[in-house]
């Protein structure tokens, strides 16, 4: 990529239309992974995909046999998400929900179901697009452009020389991309309740409110400097930029 004579930093809409495309493109590569895993397990290994339609129904009465120490379910929703009429997942949600004073509290566990309608599916996995899309744009920014990047005339640079910028520093600029990301996969719920897995095991997520505030502020820091035509926390630190192209 050579650079050219006026270079002028990407624009917001831009960014976000370039990363909107690449995203869809990863979530749908993970949807077509998600029926084929599936279909090759039975059912007991799944995730849920983003981008598949969900049908789901209550389930009356809820099924016996499904209560955890400290945990009584008293709704049921069952929920298949299907492409094609391929199941790609299938989510059973047990919610225990209490009523105090003006507040409803609800607790849920969900519960992967394999195609024998069984709960020996396991937890319930996240779906790992975000993940997809850093190591997607890692790798084709390395070589080239995203598809997303290349639809929207906009490039990652090294913002000194406008060339195309190298592994080094695209990874390190990727590692710092993937913090808030990162944290997402977390329960950023201070005092967040007990969950419950499949086997009855226990375990509790609560990292408190101040990284969830830096978050917040780092995420917003990002948007201002985008808009203002400055690099984003994640360029400044190494060298890099995004611009038209």
């Amino acid at each position: 990529m050579e650079p050219s004579s006026a270079t002028e930093l990407a624009g917001f809409r831009r960014r976000v239309a370039a990363f909107l495309i690449d995203w869809a493109i990863c979530a749908l590569l993970l949807a077509c992974y998600a029926v084929l895993l599936f279909a090759a397990t039975n059912g007991r290994s799944q995730f849920i995909p983003d981008l598949v339609p969900r049908g789901c129904q209550e389930v009356d009465p809820v099924p016996s046999g499904l209560t955890f120490p400290g945990f009584n379910p008293n709704q049921a929703r069952f929920c298949r998400q299907t492409i094609f009429g391929w199941p790609a997942a299938q989510i059973l949600t047990l919610t225990e929900s209490t009523v105090d004073g003006y507040v409803t509290i609800n607790r849920n566990v969900r519960l992967a179901i394999d195609a024998d309608r069984m709960t020996e599916g396991g937890d319930v996995n996240r779906t790992p697009t975000e993940a997809l899309l850093v190591l997607f744009r890692l790798v084709l920014d390395t070589f080239a452009r995203s598809p997303g990047r290349r639809i929207c005339g906009i490039a990652v640079v090294d913002g000194a020389t406008g060339r195309r910028a190298s592994f080094s520093r695209l990874w390190r600029r990727y590692l710092l991309y993937s913090i808030p990301i990162g944290i997402g996969y977390l329960d950023l719920i201070p005092g967040a309740p007990d969950v419950w897995s499949s086997d009855g095991s226990r375990f509790s997520i609560g990292v408190g409110l101040l990284p969830i505030l830096a978050i917040f502020a780092l995420l917003f820091w990002n948007v201002v400097s985008i808009n203002a035509r400055r690099p984003a926390y994640y360029d400044r630190p190494v060298g890099t930029s995004v611009e038209r192209r």
